[in-house]
């Protein structure tokens, strides 16, 4: 049985994922020749960071990234890369347990009635379960059973204790005064008033006797489910709206005029509104594609969430997450109600160790760096500087017979090392590597971006690899934003992939780092190291990355106190270029700039007091930013990092109401030998 060859287009994680699990398999090289194609000099996708060798090997990153407690395919892969790339217990990132710590403690942004911004502080309690070492996810029915769990423990430490008290007295219904009695259903109210028993109680006139209800009631469908009937259901339904509306009827002024009550108020009610929303729309039966058509504030008011909590900080901190916004216009928010909901529960209910778990490099460094390593090891063939300009489909349009390439630099010896070592630790440069390059130095004076297709670099040649001879199978590794670029002949044959593209969306992203002398509590942060979301737009996400300090290479002169990672969506220009065109990337990087400038000026005192001038708390201390040259007032600025994600390939992919059903599966491209990765391909999970 002669090899099959398989060529991977692209080195994000997908790809990357897909080269290390096909050589998974035993004796995969009597089976397989694989060879990677990656535009650049270095892998990584979105998620590539690089060391920059004239200020220090600092990480600069394309974004802030944080993988999810529940992240278990992920965190599966990299335990196995570590266990295989076996590292000494002396070098940095020598195992998963010291390239991820849990991060648990989370800070959202309330803007209150008056404009100003109040922290939300929120301890996600952590447990001892680890990521990646397998087991089920809930069932949908276990997390409407923890919802209704977590709603009366809420509930009993509610600080006004008044209510909670009043919430548990069994009085006769008083037709002159708001009761529990006003809001339960017909069916309710009659069983009620017969005395008759509610999974084995007796009504006792209180309205926490509605949550001991539902959290009995949901226990006994989850313990006999062959029992359940949509009645007992709806009984939850009924139960937990009843006493939402309980509450809010009576006491609902006196709970928004108290910050704690407040906080913890709109969070039970967003959980009584999931509960509903997932048993009538059936998502407990159908999943959570049924309910993709809708936003998801949308489906949340649908539900009967009021507009106080559709607006609140929770809801908003999620599209942020998800920097869900149309064509990244801020005031466009878009999120497709049943991939979020998906999400959002497992993120908040099924993680394991830590609700966020935190890389202690850069992420090129602690994921791509020894995946690399792994997959050159197990022979994987990597072609580094290679553009991919177009797919050729044959006559009968059933396999793509051509794969255009442009070779983007010649090698001095035929071959690439791409990493560089930082400390003991690998890692991938900033730059190309110039003298393995021909020609090297006149490229680096260009200035040429290979990591950027508008930028004017001419190709070294043009080539064709071909079905049958150079590639038996191909993996489509490369983001949905380039296939208006080299998926040309696909798309005007193929009306699956036209809609495809139309429909799953990318926006353009920004990203801030800046390097402080001073430590975050010197700067003014009063509370724990943290990961910050719901922010002012639109850079509406911060977080603390001082644990990457130790990693970078800063002579003790130097060395920073705090590094503060930034980033949030940047707008959609009104047009794309066609082809090159280097104007375009200074224009976004220099929108990017001028956006974080005015974005400090207006916020980074809320967040960082002693970051701004003493009595002028809307101007940055510039004299506080780490800069080699010493250079005087805003300039210090401009020797930090920032990046405008413009480029086809680092756009965000979103996930509207109602696109997921347009996306395809791996194994669905209509093509015989093409077989699809990436974050725009069906997950549920949508383009996180």
């Amino acid at each position: 049985m002669s090899k099959k060859k398989v060529v991977i287009l692209g080195g994000g994680v997908a790809a990357m994922s897909t080269a290390y699990h096909l050589t998974c398999q035993p004796d995969w090289q009597e089976f397989y020749d694989v060879t990677l194609y990656q535009l650049g000099w270095r892998l990584g996708g979105k998620g590539a960071s690089g060391r920059n060798p004239a200020r220090h090997q600092r990480i600069e990153e394309h974004g802030l990234h944080v993988w999810g407690g529940f992240y278990e395919n992920a965190f599966s892969t990299m335990r196995g890369v570590y266990k295989e790339a076996r590292r000494p217990p002396n070098v940095p990132l020598h195992s998963v347990e010291t390239a991820f710590k849990p991060q648990a403690f989370v800070v959202w942004e309330e803007q209150l009635k008056d404009g100003s911004w109040s922290h939300w502080p929120m301890h996600f309690p952590t447990n001892s379960e680890e990521p990646g070492t397998g087991g089920q996810l809930p069932e949908p029915w276990a997390y409407v059973e923890m919802m209704v769990g977590w709603i009366r423990q809420a509930f009993m430490s509610f600080p006004l204790t008044h209510i909670v008290h009043n919430a548990r007295r069994s009085n006769a219904p008083d037709p002159h005064e708001h009761h529990v009695m006003d809001f339960v259903s017909g069916w309710m109210h009659t069983l009620i008033q017969a005395s008759e028993h509610v999974v084995e109680k007796v009504f006792d006139g209180s309205a926490f006797w509605m949550l001991q209800e539902a959290v009995l009631l949901t226990h006994k469908i989850i313990e006999h489910p062959e029992e359940v009937r949509a009645s007992a259901e709806y009984k939850v339904v009924d139960m937990i709206g009843g006493f939402i509306d309980w509450l809010q009827a009576t006491y609902e002024e006196e709970i928004w005029a108290h910050t704690e009550a407040r906080r913890l108020y709109i969070l039970m009610s967003l959980g009584a509104t999931v509960i509903k929303g997932m048993i009538v729309d059936g998502v407990i039966v159908d999943g959570f594609p049924i309910i993709d058509d809708y936003d998801l504030k949308q489906w949340l008011r649908r539900h009967g969430a009021s507009e106080l909590v559709i607006d609140s900080t929770p809801v908003w901190a999620y599209y942020d997450y998800f920097f869900a916004y149309d064509d990244g216009d801020t005031d466009r928010p878009s999120l497709s109600a049943g991939m979020g909901l998906n999400h959002l529960l497992r993120l908040v209910a099924a993680y394991k160790g830590a609700i966020f778990w935190e890389m202690q490099a850069g992420m090129g460094d602690a994921v791509f760096a020894p995946m690399y390593e792994v997959l050159k090891r197990r022979g994987v063939k990597f072609e580094f500087f290679h553009q991919v300009e177009n797919l050729g489909v044959d006559d009968d349009a059933d396999c793509v017979c051509t794969v255009r390439l442009s070779r983007q630099a010649a090698l001095k010896d035929g071959s690439y090392d791409p990493l560089v070592e930082v400390k003991g630790l690998p890692c991938w440069p900033s730059v190309p590597h110039w003298d393995q390059l021909k020609d090297g130095q006149a490229l680096k004076d260009s200035g040429v971006n290979f990591e950027d297709r508008f930028s004017t670099w001419d190709p070294v040649e043009t080539y064709e690899l071909k079905v049958g001879e150079d590639y038996d199978y191909l993996v489509l590794g490369i983001s949905i934003g380039e296939f208006p670029y080299i998926c040309q002949e696909i798309l005007e044959r193929d009306p699956d992939w036209r809609i495809m593209c139309d429909q799953v969306s990318t926006i353009q992203t920004m990203a801030l780092q800046l390097w402080f002398k001073p430590d975050a509590q010197q700067l003014g942060w009063a509370m724990p190291k943290t990961i910050m979301t719901g922010y002012a737009q639109p850079i509406e996400t911060w977080a603390d990355m001082s644990q990457v300090i130790d990693r970078e290479d800063w002579p003790a002169t130097l060395r920073p106190g705090n590094v503060a990672y930034y980033c949030g969506p940047l707008k959609n220009p009104e047009r794309m270029p066609k082809g090159p065109d280097p104007g375009f990337g200074a224009g976004q990087k220099e929108r990017a700039r001028a956006i974080a400038l005015g974005w400090l000026g207006e916020n980074l005192h809320h967040l960082m007091p002693e970051a701004t001038v003493p009595g002028e708390p809307d101007k940055v201390d510039w004299s506080l930013l780490v800069d080699q040259d010493e250079q005087q007032g805003q300039a210090r600025f401009d020797a930090q990092y920032i990046r405008a994600n413009y480029t086809p390939t680092e756009r965000y992919v979103i996930s509207r109401p109602g696109t997921n059903r347009f996306r395809m599966t791996t194994e669905t491209s209509n093509y015989k030998n093409l077989v699809l990765a990436g974050d725009w391909v069906y997950t549920g999970l949508g383009g996180s």
